[in-house]
Formats: C-alpha cells, sequence, structure tokens
C-alpha cells in the first residue's frame, strides 16, 4: 500500500508541475485560453490557486485511510498534482523581484529556508503531536487517530502558502504600478537576457 501511494504522489508531482508551468507561462503570455485573461501574475495566482485547491483533499486524505483504499489513492494523486509546481512558482516570483546580481544567493536561502522549514522538521513536528495527543496510550486506535489528527497541522500549511502566493501577487502588481518607465525597462531586460542565458545553456 504505502508503495503504491508513494508511485501515485511521484506520477501526481511529475504530472501536476509540467501542467502547471503549462498553464502559468499560457496565461503570463496570453496564449491559447487565455488571450483576454493576460497577466505578469501569473506565476504567484497559479501557486495560490493550486495551494487553495489542495487543502480540502488533503486534509480529507487522513480520514480517508478508514473509508475506503481507492479513494486514499485519489485524494493522494489529487493532492499531489494540484501544488506540485509550487516550487517553480516561488522560483519564478524570485527572478521577477531580485536583480540578477543577488538572484544565486537568494535561488540559496529560498531553497535553504524551504528544507529547513519544511522537508526536514516536518516530519518530526507532526510526531511530536502525535505524541503529545495520545498522551502515552498504547492503543492502536488512539495512535491512529492522534497521528490523524497531528497530520492535520501540516496540512493546514496550504493556508500559509495561499497568502503567501496572493502577497506575492498583490505586491508585485503594486511594485509594477509604482515603477518608473525607465526601471520598467530594466526589468523586462534583465528578465530576457535571463531567457537568453537559459536558452544558449
Amino acid at each position: 500500500m504505502q508503495m503504491v501511494i508513494g508511485a501515485v504522489i511521484a506520477v501526481g508531482g511529475i504530472v501536476g508541475g509540467s501542467f502547471a508551468v503549462w498553464i502559468a507561462q499560457n496565461w503570463k503570455e496570453g496564449r491559447h485560453c487565455f488571450r483576454r485573461v493576460q497577466t505578469i501574475l501569473a506565476f504567484p495566482l497559479v501557486g495560490a490557486i493550486g495551494s487553495m485547491l489542495a487543502l480540502p483533499t488533503s486534509l480529507l486524505a487522513q480520514p480517508a485511510l478508514a473509508w475506503d483504499i481507492f479513494l486514499v489513492y485519489f485524494l493522494n494523486f489529487y493532492t499531489a498534482f494540484v501544488p506540485s509546481g509550487n516550487y517553480v512558482m516561488a522560483m519564478d516570483v524570485l527572478m521577477e523581484v531580485i536583480p540578477s546580481s543577488r538572484r544565486a544567493s537568494a535561488t540559496s536561502l529560498l531553497y535553504v529556508f524551504a528544507y529547513l522549514l519544511g522537508d526536514c522538521p516536518g516530519p518530526y513536528i507532526a510526531g511530536a503531536i502525535s505524541d503529545a495527543l495520545r498522551n502515552g496510550s498504547d492503543d492502536p486506535e488512539v495512535r491512529y487517530h492522534a497521528l490523524v489528527n497531528a497530520l492535520y497541522a501540516t496540512s493546514s500549511l496550504f493556508v500559509v502558502c495561499f497568502c503567501g502566493f496572493f502577497a506575492a501577487a498583490y505586491f508585485m502588481k503594486k511594485e509594477r504600478l509604482e515603477q518608473s518607465p525607465e526601471k520598467a525597462i530594466q526589468s523586462i531586460v534583465d528578465r530576457e537576457d535571463v531567457e537568453m542565458t537559459k536558452s544558449v545553456e
């Protein structure tokens, strides 16, 4: 069961990440169905929408273990599919707001804090909350419900992701409105330089 769930999450993450990037890029450039709603805020908005849509299913994934195993597979796939592009969305926001001379340092700090505050302590935090909730009981049912309730704490972090991406979109728009024409042109030139460098590599 664990191997199947792992495979489902891996496939959902790969497919979802690619789809999120496709949506954000076409929305930003005004292509296909996004011709009338083109916006430079596409990447943070896609991240915010993905986090918002993933929250309900991530909260249902734990109690679903007691209902139906195929529902568990679907919820895990969906929860991996919808927000899996968030790392790419965050990186694009970073490239938009950080000067080109400081992007390497900013990227390093982004990933250091992402792993220090996310992947590394996440299992420990969930385990600590679970141990506190079961209050020393070794009853299997108590341990199960304690772990399910503890995982709600990690799932609730999608609210933080949603607020963060939405705030990024808001302040990016505000910055663009306040930006002088000369600075706007320079930011576009910097962005094109980065894209040309990537294409050459």
